[in-house]
């Protein structure tokens, strides 16, 4: 049992366990870590998982919550109320500083935010490890992009407090983490800690990395015109594209966020706050092919898809490119919009931003799509539609493939520094091949030919009473991969 004298500090990182669909545990993550600290006192915290650590999560990964566990030697769980619980997650510089403002590199996105009632018994209790607790759901799924991910969790003292599991460097955390003992806090007021808390995260994967569709057509030129959404009072938009114009998007792709890109007139990154972002997502009524009708709600075959609404923080980049990049950090959706064939419509409702910034446009007569804006946020009829007007946007589009879900059994031990990895992969299609290393340089491959395929591979220790981490990949006859890794201790 681990001493709960621990600082409040220590209350909050792990490593990062793959859960939902697509399992996989980092180093260390399934057994006790040594180290751990209560959930006592208001707090914010960073925890910084490095790429090398999250070896189960692919780019292109959809998370939609995360899971805790309690710290072994815990009594049963009483239950708990946060009055704020409040998450955000980007991508992680290198290494942590003691700013918290510092460490996203670029925007990170409110995945959670209000309020955390957790039930009685709602974490199991009695194991070492403990099984991880329900899953805490995000208000908005993030799109992993790669690399290291950093967490930020902000949150009001429970009641009553609970102590949280945390692995250190020598169990295999190999991220950082900060405190600061307010919710509010924007500096921490300890020094970098090799520690992580013990994390699940909660995983939908349509695909191993979204697909990014440029509109209209690619968008491999410079558009011909440029705008901004900096209107007094706000915009109301609508902008058409027509199927010619949407590249390979098809019927049944998952749309899961947005991207635009600067005009070359713009020199230098930029970014914009705007107290208000609603974007809405539809198929475009029958009329709606090169010219928009001037009354908003009449230019949809139906009720228009809520994609996002609330602030929203846009970062663009210009690098005197022709055309320039397309944002690095997509707009986010709540949920993804399925595309169901036809002309596609967004509407946008933006309040006006503390900078304006100019998007790329074109306006190319006869090219198709349209325009239709009014200078009233919640106006219910445009101004005169302007025909052949499409924004350069890039789709962040999500296909559903499935990935195999590898499972181990049996204990991760060595017996005079022997072991037999054994466990099963599943599949919703056909398992092609099983493989697996370790660092004891050992590798072996198998062929598999069915939806469920078992495996057993022999290990060994090339030091005596020194471990071994295994990684074992699997991949369907389709090319969809999934890898899980496990060490095995003395």
């Amino acid at each position: 049992m681990k001493s709960l004298a621990l600082s409040a500090a220590l209350a909050l990182l792990s490593l990062g366990v793959l859960r939902a669909d697509h399992p996989a545990a980092p180093d260390g993550a399934a057994v006790e870590g040594s180290d751990g600290g209560p959930f006592g006192a208001a707090l914010t915290t960073q925890q910084l998982y490095v790429a090398e650590d999250l070896p189960g999560l692919q780019a292109g990964d959809v998370i939609t919550g995360i899971s805790l566990r309690l710290n072994g030697g815990s009594p049963a769980f009483a239950g708990a109320t946060f009055a704020r619980f409040d998450l955000h997650l980007g991508m992680g510089k290198a290494s942590l500083t003691t700013t918290f403002a510092d460490n996203f590199e670029g925007p990170a996105a409110t995945v959670r935010s209000g309020a955390l009632v957790l039930a009685a018994a709602a974490f199991p209790s009695g194991g070492s490890p403990n099984s991880f607790g329900p899953v805490i759901a995000f208000d908005t799924p993030y799109i992993y992009q790669g690399g290291n991910l950093l967490l930020e969790l902000r949150v009001t003292q429970p009641s009553p407090d609970f102590s949280i599991d945390f692995l250190n460097d020598t169990e295999g955390a190999g991220g950082q983490m900060t405190l600061g003992l307010t919710a509010d806090a924007t500096a921490a007021i300890t020094s970098i800690i090799s520690r992580n808390l013990a994390i699940a995260f909660e995983v939908t994967r349509a695909g191993a990395t979204p697909e990014r569709i440029a509109i209209p057509d690619g968008a491999a030129t410079e558009g011909n015109t440029g705008g901004n959404f900096n209107h007094v009072g706000g915009l109301a938009e609508h902008m058409n594209y027509l199927p010619a114009q949407l590249g390979s998007l098809k019927p049944g792709d998952r749309i899961a966020g947005i991207g635009f890109r600067l005009t070359t007139e713009v020199s230098e990154f930029q970014s914009t706050t705007f107290p208000r972002f609603d974007i809405r997502m539809g198929r475009a009524s029958a009329g709606y092919s090169t010219n928009a009708g001037t009354t908003f709600a009449a230019n949809f075959a139906s009720p228009p898809a809520l994609m996002r609404s609330g602030p929203m923080t846009l970062f663009l980049a210009a690098i005197a490119g022709n055309p320039n990049p397309f944002a690095t950090h997509p707009i986010h959706f709540a949920t993804p919009y399925t595309y169901t064939g036809g002309p596609l419509l967004f509407e946008t409702r933006s309040s006006e931003q503390t900078t304006p910034l100019t998007i790329d446009h074109f306006l190319v007569p006869g090219y198709g799509g349209g325009l239709l804006k009014s200078g009233d946020l919640d106006a219910l009829v445009g101004e005169i539609p302007q025909a052949n007007h499409n924004w350069a946007m890039e789709l962040y589009v999500l296909r559903d493939q499935t990935a195999p879900v590898i499972a181990y059994s049996g204990k991760a031990k060595l017996k005079r520094g022997r072991a037999r990895v054994k466990g099963t992969v599943s599949e919703a299609g056909t398992v092609a091949t099983i493989a697996f290393t370790s660092s004891s340089r050992q590798r072996g491959a198998a062929s598999a030919n069915a939806a469920t395929q078992p495996f057993s591979f022999p290990i060994r220790s090339r030091k005596p009473g020194k471990r071994v981490k295994v990684t074992v990949t699997a991949t369907d006859a389709s090319g969809n991969s999934s890898t899980a890794r496990r060490v095995y201790r003395p």
